[in-house]
Parts: structure tokens; sequence; C-alpha cells
């Protein structure tokens, strides 16, 4: 498989912490803070631990599902954080859906992303009121559906601007809201990474092919013959290139492209602190990269992940989750890892089997020293802070999917309702 990431100069091993062994366990650390709880599944926890366990061996080696999963109704919910995990769900801005999957405001612009809706909601946080819905962006020539939509960020300078992470098309974007259009875009094939597991050559349709070597046989394949080959398990022989053009505007299935057209999966994009890189996660091939928004270079954050999830700014650096190595990662200004803190040392709910994987979910900055976790494994949710080595277990409904344990920024708590 091709890649084009620049691989940094290594620093020195990053300091391993234990949850468990490294701090020490208070009670109702952030219980009072309003937050915006996020669950993809509301009745879905049995479910998916019968599907983790199915394909333990895959997530264990860091590999791709096989088996597809069923998308269930979930919850975004807003209120304080206590509460809310106990099972308040009076807010007036409470909303169900097939799988939600972020939230993100400025004063009372509020942006809703549900997995199987392939739009953003525009809802005006002070009324309820829903302003429109946003399904396509155009960009290059070309309207995109927003399929799959994983992870949305408003500009920390622009909120007519939000960053977005079109999971379905396996590209980022940033989006210009009141036009629709695009004002960024990037996608793995069109930097360096174009050749996917199966040995096929992507690259968006009317784009000129990436840099083949001169004496290649260039084979370009339509997407039946593209298709039939992956499913036979068939490869380009030596100095054969399979070229695929990827159709963007008649994606092939109802959430965008195919596995192995996705085959990095961008499952998350947040600005850097000072907004010159974007951030982003490969849930498909296990790595984080940092994306220069002038010339689309990718610099190597961490490989070897498991199904990671969201870099995020946190104090003086980031924070990254390794969802199936059970760990949160601690990055310094630079983007090189300083911690591990590892989760999996913490005791099993008792009945629970002990060869289950892990599967920290989702960590994001609560406060200006908290942090939220959900551990799906042991059901509850982890709010820790990293600098005084404490924390705070809360026990969750055991049905509930959690994706994300979010702060209201503070410029929306009036119109959500916590002035």
């Amino acid at each position: 498989m091709s890649t084009a990431v620049h691989d940094p100069h290594v620093h020195g091993a990053p300091i391993k912490l234990s949850l468990r062994a490294s701090f020490r366990e208070v009670r109702d650390l952030g219980r009072e803070l309003p937050i915006v709880l996020i669950a993809k599944a509301e009745e879905g926890g049995s479910y998916r631990r019968a599907r983790y366990r199915r394909q333990r061996d895959t997530i264990q080696a860091g590999g791709v599902f096989r088996e597809m999963r069923r998308s269930l109704d979930g919850f975004i919910r807003f209120g304080r954080l206590g509460a809310l995990l106990e099972g308040d769900d009076s807010h007036r801005l409470n909303l169900t859906g097939l799988e939600p999957y972020d939230f993100t405001s400025h004063g009372a612009l509020g942006l809703f992303a549900l997995h199987d809706d392939t739009r953003v909601r525009v809802v005006d946080l002070a009324s309820g009121e829903l302003r429109r819905t946003l399904t396509t962006a155009r960009s290059r020539g070309r309207a995109m559906g927003l399929f799959n939509v994983h992870t949305m960020q408003l500009h920390p300078r622009d909120p007519e601007r939000a960053l977005i992470a079109v999971t379905g098309l396996d590209r980022v974007i940033e989006l210009h809201l009141p036009s629709g259009e695009a004002t960024w875009e990037w996608c793995p094939w069109r930097h360096g990474m174009h050749t996917n597991e199966h040995g096929i050559t992507l690259m968006d349709r009317g784009d000129p092919p990436p840099p083949l070597p001169a004496d290649a046989h260039v084979e370009r394949l339509d997407f039946e013959t593209a298709n039939a080959r992956v499913e036979a398990r068939e490869r380009p022989g030596a100095g054969e290139v399979w070229l695929h053009e990827v159709d963007l505007v008649d994606a092939p299935a109802r959430l965008g492209l195919l596995v192995w057209q996705r085959f990095k999966l961008i499952n998350s994009a947040y600005y850097s602190a000072d907004g010159s890189r974007v951030l982003m996660t490969f849930w498909q091939t296990g790595e984080a990269v940092s994306v220069d928004r002038e010339t689309g270079a990718a610099t190597m954050i961490a490989s070897d992940l498991v199904c990671p999830h969201s870099v995020f700014p946190f104090e003086d650096g980031y924070v990254l989750t390794d969802t199936g190595g059970g760990r949160v990662l601690r990055l310094d200004a630079a983007l090189n890892p300083t911690h591990e803190i590892d989760f999996t040392a913490c005791p099993l709910i008792e009945g629970e089997p002990l060869d289950d994987p892990e599967w920290v979910q989702n960590t994001h900055p609560i406060s200006a020293d908290l942090l939220a976790s959900f551990d799906f494994r042991r059901g509850r949710v982890i709010v820790w802070s990293p600098s005084r080595r404490e924390y705070t277990s809360y026990p969750v409904d055991r049905e509930w999917v959690l994706q994300a344990i979010k702060p209201i920024p503070a410029s929306s708590l009036e119109s959500v309702g916590f002035a």
C-alpha cells in the first residue's frame, strides 16, 4: 500500500501510566458541568458487545471489520454531566434518530449530524427551530453528498465555516455554511495514499492519474470490474497498475463509497490549536496524521493504533484515543507522544468475558483540565484530570453506546439554557 505520510524524527518513548495504578479515584469530578451527551445507540450495548466478540481477533490485530453493523436509534442530550449519565432526558433540544454522531455550535447556531441522515441539521438553539438542512457540499465543480458525517467543528475564528469529516467519501471538507461551497478539501488518494490493500490505485473521477512508474502496464477498471476483483481477492501482478476512477457524485452505497474505496476511513478531523493544520484519524488503517492546510502534506502522529478516534487540543498539547488499544495518548504542542494512559488494567464487570476486546470510544476535553472518556467494555464514563492524576468513574446504562461526551461551547451556553 503506497503512502506519502512523512514520519518525523523519533522522540523519546512516552511515559506509560495506568489509570488504575497511577491515578487516584475521587468523587464527582465534572458532575455539574453542562455537556452534550451523544449516544449512537440507546438500546445497542448487548448487540455491539456480541458483534465485537465475533470479531475479537480482527480488532486485536487492528484489522478491518468484516461484519457490517445494524444502525440503531440513539440520542443527543443536553444537561449537566451527572444528571445526564443518570438518565435525565428533559432538555428541550434533545434529539433522537439513527446513530447520532456529532454536535457543534457557536452562539445560537447549532449543527447536528446523524450517521444515517446523509445531512447536517442546522438548528436555532435559542428557539429549537430547524433552520435548514445541508445535504451536499459543492467542491471543484461537483456536488458531493454529506455521507456518514462523523465529526464537525466550527472554525475558531469564523463560525460560518465548518470542518467536516465526510467518512462515507473518505475525505475532509471545510464547508462555508451560507453558500454550501467547500473552501478546503482533502482526501488521501490526492496526496500520495492512493493504493488500497487490494492493490487498486484510486483517483477522483476527472482528476489526472497519480504519478505512476514509467514502465507500468496500466489497466483502467470500471466500478463493476474493480468490485468483482476485490470480491474475488485478485491482485495486480508485477508491473501492473489497476486504476479506478471514483465517482463521488453517484456513490454506490447508501452511505457513500464501498469499504475498498474508502480504505483509510477518516473518522475525525479537527483544527490544530493555531488553525494551520488539520488533525485526522484513519480508523481503518490505525493511524493519526497532521495535514498542512496550505500544502496538503500529511505528517504521521501515530501508527499501529486500533480503530483510533479524535486528536484534540488540550492544555498545552493534544489527546488521541487508541480505541481498540484501550489507551489514551497525550501529545506535546509539536504532536509528539509524551504519555500513554492505559485503561486495560481497570476491573471488569463481574461475569464479563475476560478476553473481550478493549474499546475506549472517545476522549473529549470537557473543561480546562478535565477529560471525559467512554470505556464501553466496562460500561462507564471516566472523567479524569491528567495534571492532578485523579479520576471519577460514572457507571452508565449498559445498553448505551456513547459516541462522545462534549462541552457546550461557552458562546452557546445562554442559548442552550445554561447562562
